[in-house]
């Protein structure tokens, strides 16, 4: 049977030419063949540029402007007599937050601990629980060994 004129045997095989080896050279082997034949070759050129490298440049590029632009305003703003304090604190910018108060001076609250799921007198929170290795709720003998009755 003959596909479009070719034997079985060849209609699967490309027609090849005499010089033809049969494979494509890559990047670097065709940058080498150029170098050798006295063109100029730049690795740059056949480097593959991968999107997040252009999107690391572009990212880059536009902070540098940001800074630039942030800083020539800043420098305005101090011929105009005002001081890093005050020009911060016209951009909305505040000092550091007071840090939460620490649980630890505080007392546990009077409400079911979110581990047991039940109130103890005096009353015990999560942070009881600390010491196991497995949160569970307290067995009979560590309430009595801390000193706790449930309520």
């Amino acid at each position: 049977m003959a596909y479009f004129g070719w034997r079985k045997d060849q209609a699967l095989k490309k027609p090849r030419h005499a010089d033809d080896s049969g494979h494509r050279l890559t990047l670097a082997e065709l940058a080498e063949a150029a170098a050798a034949m006295g063109l100029p070759v730049s690795n740059r050129r056949y480097e593959v540029e991968t999107t997040e490298d252009r999107n690391r440049r572009a990212t880059e590029q536009a902070k540098t402007e940001a800074l630039n632009n942030a800083k020539e305003a800043i420098g305005v703003l101090r011929e105009l007599g005002l001081n890093n304090h005050t020009i911060l604190k016209e951009l909305g910018f505040r000092g550091r937050a007071a840090a939460k108060e620490s649980r630890e001076g505080s007392a546990p609250k009077d409400e079911p601990c979110p581990i047991c799921h039940f109130r103890t007198d005096p009353p015990h929170d999560g942070r009881s629980h600390r010491g196991q290795p497995k949160k569970k709720p307290f067995t009979a003998d560590e309430l009595e060994q801390k000193a706790l009755t449930k309520v």
